[in-house]
């Protein structure tokens, strides 16, 4: 009688262990769930091959007559720079960070070859430069870039957005753009351009960033 209870209940504990072990063999682990965690945090897709990425930082602006608002002018240089390097090799990327530093190392996650400023200024025609305001960057915030390929809003969008930042041009009005594209401290192009109004209105955006980038092709693209 005593060794049958003896051999139920080694039988019994065996079964327990054997069920616990089975147990904690399918259970995810806390190591399991960082990783899953880490995975949804991707930033960059696989670049092309023969392309050329271009991470692009948030765009700036300096001094800002009255009547234009600051905001929307770079929000309307940003969307329009990247409709006119379309069907070149250039894949521009959108970099959320704002500190020098940090958007050197995002530049580098995403794999970018190099990084490109820019920083739009809006001069009246009666001459000297409005209250200097500053804004953040409006990349991603304003009009946010959707994939890594850069594409923004369509035709119609872009043309909108450029009429709403112009509407309140006045002949002699002057922007004037300064970029500046570099691979970590080597600076590849630095440039200024200018483009001033000949009537009310007048659309001076996509003739500046039209100059601007045929200057980043004839840099970096084919």
């Amino acid at each position: 009688m005593k060794s049958l209870f003896t051999f139920k209940l080694a039988i019994l504990l065996t079964a327990l262990f054997l069920s616990v072990n089975v147990f904690a063999g399918k259970s995810p682990t806390p190591v399991n769930f960082a990783k899953n965690d880490n995975v949804s945090f991707s930033t960059a897709d696989e670049k092309k091959e023969g392309t050329v990425r271009i991470g692009l930082a948030g765009v700036k602006t300096g001094a800002i007559g009255e009547g234009i608002n600051a905001a929307e002018l770079a929000a309307a240089i940003q969307n329009t720079f990247v409709q006119y390097v379309k069907g070149t090799n250039i894949e521009l990327v959108p970099l959320e960070a704002r500190l020098a530093s940090a958007i050197e190392t995002e530049a580098k996650e995403k794999s970018c070859d190099f990084v490109l400023y820019m920083t739009i200024s809006h001069k009246k025609g009666g001459g000297g430069f409005g209250m200097l305001r500053k804004i953040a960057p409006v990349l991603g915030s304003v009009i946010p870039m959707a994939g890594m390929g850069g594409v923004i809003a369509g035709t119609v969008a872009s043309t909108a957005i450029n009429t709403a930042a112009t509407s309140n041009v006045r002949p002699k009005d002057e922007l004037t753009l300064d970029i500046r594209l570099q691979n970590g401290s080597t600076v590849a192009l630095t440039k200024q351009f200018k483009a001033k109004a000949k009537s009310a209105g007048e659309d001076v955006i996509s003739p500046i960033v039209e100059q601007a980038a045929t200057a980043l092709v004839e840099t970096v693209g084919k």
